[in-house]
């Protein structure tokens, strides 16, 4: 069931791959064999700005792994003006794409943003939030002690799955 998820998802970012900074366009489908990140971001959820340096930094750290993230954007009013603004202004540095129709993130099940999804060999490894940052949507912790998608992206790299593998999001809700 999962593979032929993620195998439909092919299609879809195809057709919503935004190209932010005139780069030549990612070519899909997505290696199997490369671990994909895909963050869901919201340009008017107040959550987003905050992670766009976090999976800026998370991008840069896990590059020697080849570790390929993206920024979906999935909002119907989100066009493609918006998400290249909020991309430039955040200085996202991840492929951006948009889903104002929604495909992908029903492909997902997205209902919250933010919201992170691992993936290798089209299976979804980890699910939910990036950090414990938030306890809700302003309600900031007074410290991060849990890094969701980092730890485990550092056990995959030792070939391990000694990880988290769900955790329910916080943030703005997709409609």
């Amino acid at each position: 069931m999962r593979k032929l998820f993620l195998a439909n998802i092919t299609f879809v970012v195809l057709c919503l791959l935004i190209s932010c900074d005139n780069s030549e366009k990612v070519a899909f489908p997505p290696d199997n064999s490369t671990i994909h990140v895909w963050v869901f971001l919201d340009v008017h959820c107040p959550l987003s700005p905050f992670y766009s340096n976090i999976i800026n930094d998370y991008q840069k750290e896990f590059l020697k792994d080849s570790v390929i993230f993206y920024a979906v954007f999935p909002k119907e009013e989100s066009n493609s003006t918006q998400v290249k603004l909020f991309a430039e202004k955040h200085s996202l540095q991840v492929k951006v794409v948009g889903d104002p129709e929604l495909e992908l993130s029903q492909r997902f099940n997205v209902t919250v943003v933010p919201e992170a999804f691992v993936t290798k060999d089209e299976e979804v490894l980890y699910r939910g939030k990036i950090d414990n940052s938030f306890e809700a949507v302003g309600e900031r912790r007074c410290g991060t002690d849990q890094f969701y998608v980092k730890y485990a992206l550092r056990m995959l790299a030792k070939q391990s799955n000694s990880f988290v593998k769900k955790t329910k999001p916080v943030g703005c809700i997709v409609k």
